[in-house]
């Protein structure tokens, strides 16, 4: 059963980005059209003018949000392959996800891309699971520290338990 909850999940989340990548397009080619008939240049959500084509940091930020156990930049490409059916060049992409990145709305870690949000949220529950365990770990110490197997007493002055066989003579 969980197999078939999780085949009608993944379809489900296929359907959904194939909507998704539609209604973007469609509303891509509204916001042109207003342009035109209004004849000034609209702003997008980024204060960009929209020309009926979305950056290429607008579509990297679109596909690291779908994807936010991060993605490297062969798969920011595919991404946008993917989503906006739009072929980049890699090195179009690169400098775009370092501004994105100086401008602190991503966060690359290793040779990952993520959004800054997310990575935000990832670390604070990385920080509270670390905190959990250690406050379990805490729990099960004992109070007290065990007492040694031998006595104090038998300590040299170094602080050190002697070594029995040292103890013994040599059997020469």
């Amino acid at each position: 059963m969980s197999q078939t909850l999780r085949d009608f999940i993944a379809k489900r989340e296929t359907e959904i980005r194939d909507q998704q990548k539609a209604l973007k397009a469609e509303l891509r080619e509204l916001q042109a059209a207003k342009a035109a008939i209004d004849a000034t240049p609209q702003t997008g959500a980024t204060g960009q003018a929209v020309t009926g084509a979305v950056t290429i940091k607008d579509m990297a930020r679109d596909v690291l949000h779908q994807h936010p156990d991060g993605l490297n930049s062969a798969g920011i490409l595919a991404g946008i392959k993917t989503m906006f059916d739009r072929d980049v060049e890699r090195t179009s992409l690169s400098p775009q996800l370092s501004r994105l990145k100086d401008d602190g709305a991503l966060v690359l870690s290793g040779e990952l891309w993520f959004t800054k949000d997310y990575w935000d949220a990832r670390q604070k529950q990385m920080f509270e699971d670390a905190a959990k365990a250690l406050e379990i770990h805490a729990s099960k110490m004992p109070e007290e520290r065990p007492s040694a197997p031998w006595d104090e007493k038998e300590l040299d002055e170094w602080g050190s338990r002697p070594s029995p066989e040292l103890e013994e003579e040599p059997p020469f």
